[in-house]
């Protein structure tokens, strides 16, 4: 990953953004750590391959609570996942983390076929096939964590690649390829994934987080204006063309 990307991973949150959503995650933490597993509302559809991912489950970092997962999950790394709460996997959903976490939060939708990789391969070793470069090679650049920070809703097939972050109240739209940052609240589609509309306007935002969310956990005005001038307004005839092929 280039720097600029490593750079957009942290661009849509201000400091006391990132700052409160650390403690909730510290939050979280804490709930994983006292509360056994067997305490946990977790719903696992019924039959065998069902079984299999209700003992995935169990091996993960973190579980909150009220916890909803389909059938036929694939993991690799499941010390590696953490997840809030009320969260709904679909079925066949497939995380990938061996070496770099991936961070789901509270009232998460994820539609069947889902795939979450948080690390690369390294290709850039002169002299040596992609596949002999092992992961004791690897730098830190190559495998960064994937955020989903909460209220989102991930459309079937979709692939989150490294390092993405999903900001709050995001859509991923069915069969999007997630390369890039998300900003808060818009609705993304298409490989690669590009940002196509926004759910509410900046003011609506507001209002809106009045009601979910305790002051110091809010989106701050001024941040929501500028993505939704820079992603939608600057953007509007691109994106009329892009609403055309999606």
């Amino acid at each position: 990953m280039s720097k600029n990307q490593t750079a957009n991973y942290e661009k849509f949150g201000n400091s006391e953004h990132k700052h409160s959503f650390r403690s909730k995650l510290r939050t979280v933490l804490h709930k994983c750590i006292t509360v056994p597993l067997s305490k946990i509302a977790i719903k696992i559809e019924k039959g065998a391959a069902s079984e299999k991912s209700l003992q995935l489950m169990k091996s993960f970092a973190c579980v909150g609570k009220n916890v909803s997962i389909g059938a036929n999950l694939q993991v690799q790394g499941a010390n590696n996942i953490y997840m809030g709460d009320n969260v709904n996997i679909g079925p066949d959903a497939r995380f990938m983390c061996t070496r770099a976490e991936i961070r789901i939060g509270s009232n998460v939708m994820m539609a069947p076929h889902v795939t979450l990789v948080s690390g690369n391969h390294r290709t850039d070793m002169l002299g040596r096939t992609m596949i002999s470069v092992g992961d004791n090679e690897k730098r830190p650049q190559d495998d960064l964590a994937i955020v989903v920070e909460g209220d989102n809703w991930i459309g079937t097939n979709s692939i989150l690649l490294s390092g993405v972050k999903i900001g709050r109240g995001a859509i991923i739209g069915a069969g999007s390829v997630v390369r890039y940052a998300v900003p808060p609240y818009s609705i993304v589609g298409g490989n690669p994934a590009r940002i196509l509309g926004f759910r509410f306007r900046p003011e609506d935002i507001i209002e809106h987080e009045k009601v979910l969310y305790p002051e110091a956990e809010r989106l701050p005005l001024d941040l929501l204006e500028k993505n939704f001038e820079k992603y939608f307004v600057n953007r509007l005839d691109e994106i009329k063309q892009l609403s055309k092929r999606y």
